[in-house]
């Protein structure tokens, strides 16, 4: 038999974490599988959570170091000052 991990694997990839999460709060799947089973999900949605905040968090930096960069060059290329 092979590991528990590996066919949570399959069968999220077969099914869809949606649809084997539902069918596991439906009962579908034993106690003894369905809480290794939801626990493995969610465990992959945190990490997809966390991908997808440290994505927003480095398109934000990037957006706004961009920004300032756009300013300060404004800023040179705009009428000279005479004192």
């Amino acid at each position: 038999m092979s590991h528990p991990d590996e066919e949570y694997r399959l069968l999220v990839e077969k099914w869809g974490a949606a649809k084997v999460r539902k069918m596991a709060q439906s009962g579908h799947y034993d106690a003894e599988m369905r809480r290794p089973l939801l626990a493995w999900i969610a465990e992959k949605n945190a990490k997809r959570s966390r991908m997808r905040q440290l994505v927003l968090i480095t398109s934000l930096v990037v957006f706004f170091v961009a920004l300032f960069i756009m300013f300060l060059e404004a800023g040179k290329i705009g009428p000279a000052h005479h004192s």
